[in-house]
């Protein structure tokens, strides 16, 4: 809340660029977001937890956590998710920059 509190993109749901991704709704505040983390973790859900996603207390889940930072490392938006093993299935696709795709691979 300290980069975005007194500015229009204060809630992503909300906000007048809602919907819109971290990239784009920081740019309007003047904030260049050059990368991303995210952290997956096996969970046991507790009570609390499994009531909010509607699962079984005890069932496994996958917390997630997704933190944007500026080129400096200052993160500017986290997000955490919980989401039911037994419902999802978590895929990642990155695109590769293009001087590393033009590398040949070489074995050890």
């Amino acid at each position: 809340m300290a980069v975005n509190d007194a500015s229009p993109i204060v809630l992503p749901d909300t906000d007048p660029l809602a919907g819109q991704p971290v990239t784009t709704r920081m740019a309007r505040i003047g904030i260049t977001v050059t990368h991303r983390s995210e952290i997956l973790e096996q969970v046991t859900l507790d009570r609390d937890e499994a009531a909010r996603v509607s699962a079984p207390v005890g069932s496994l889940a996958i917390r997630l956590t997704r933190v944007h930072y500026t080129d400096s490392n200052r993160a500017v938006e986290t997000a955490d998710f919980l989401l039911p093993a037994a419902h999802w299935t978590i895929a990642y696709h990155h695109k590769h920059p293009a001087e590393i795709a033009r590398t040949p691979y070489s074995s050890p």
